[in-house]
């Protein structure tokens, strides 16, 4: 249900978008082009490093976060007692 309403709300979205698109003089169209490019762009920036040294863009940090909010969110991880005891022995 949650795909559903989410899918709606984009298609209501891209409706109106296409809409002011196709009323927008080469001004707007070439602002609305260079903000999509500078987004996409940031995207693909990297932010940070994996523990191997490998770079992560953006995208894939936020990915990682994500997915560690939803572990914590679940229950999986250590508690801090947990990790006192994993570096005393």
């Amino acid at each position: 249900m949650y795909f559903l309403f989410s899918f709606q709300r984009n298609l209501l979205l891209y409706l109106c978008l296409i809409e002011h698109i196709e009323r927008a003089d080469d001004r707007i169209l070439r602002a609305m082009y260079a903000m999509l490019q500078n987004y996409l762009a940031e995207e693909e920036q990297i932010v940070a490093f994996s523990a191997q040294g490998e770079p992560l863009t953006k995208k894939e940090m936020t990915a990682i976060l994500e997915e560690a909010a939803t572990d914590i969110e679940n229950g999986k991880g250590l508690s801090s007692d947990d990790i006192r005891k994993n570096t005393q022995s």
